[in-house]
């Protein structure tokens, strides 16, 4: 019971350390982080959403928070609810959200990733550190991009019919309520499985 409570309490040094340097990085370089993941959200995104083209995707400073700005036009004609109002291509919506939502996911995964116990080494930290990097890139990706395309969708649709819900929108309000949180974790939990398997050890 004692090493238990003894590897805890490492364990949360550990991630006490190093969730705030990588908070410190974060704010030093969220700029940069945010406009590199830019041009791979805008691929992401031309290729899930089939109801509207990005007609501008940016980073821009809003007061002092950094956001994530998109405006679109449908792809197509839309026909929204009972009254079917119709809005045509060229119509602008302009969404936004926070870059610090995908700053948080990246802190949070690789916080854990890092601060989980080591059995095996500088090998064990590599492969785990690897594979965070990848399954943090597509939970960036189930996350900020679907929530713009969730943005668009409901700012569209509530004009006309409130009470209109979608599986986008309840996966943006599964984010909101902190299903990024569980991604982050997820991605990081699979990393030091894969560290640990690929280095010979057991989880």
């Amino acid at each position: 019971m004692r090493e238990w409570r003894g590897e805890l309490r490492n364990f949360l040094f550990r991630l006490f350390g190093f969730g705030s340097l990588l908070v410190a990085l974060a704010v030093v370089f969220g700029e940069p982080i945010t406009r590199t993941a830019i041009p791979p959200m805008q691929a992401w995104l031309e290729l899930v959403d089939r109801s509207y083209v990005s007609v501008r995707l940016e980073s821009r400073q809003e007061g002092r928070e950094l956001m994530i700005h998109r405006e679109v036009t449908p792809r197509h004609p839309h026909v929204l609810g009972p009254r079917q109002r119709i809005v045509m291509p060229g119509t602008l919506i302009e969404t936004n959200v926070s870059a610090g939502l995908l700053l948080q996911t990246l802190v949070l995964g690789l916080a854990l990733a890092c601060a989980w116990p080591v059995r095996r080494g500088w090998r064990e930290i590599g492969i785990r550190l690897v594979v965070a990097s990848v399954l943090l890139a597509v939970a960036v990706a189930l996350d900020v991009p679907l929530l713009l395309y969730a943005f668009a969708w409901n700012s569209e649709q509530s004009a006309v019919d409130p009470e209109a819900r979608s599986l986008l929108v309840y996966w943006g309000d599964f984010l909101q309520l902190g299903g990024r949180y569980a991604l982050a974790i997820g991605a990081a939990a699979g990393a030091t499985a894969a560290g640990r398997r690929a280095s010979g050890g057991v989880f």
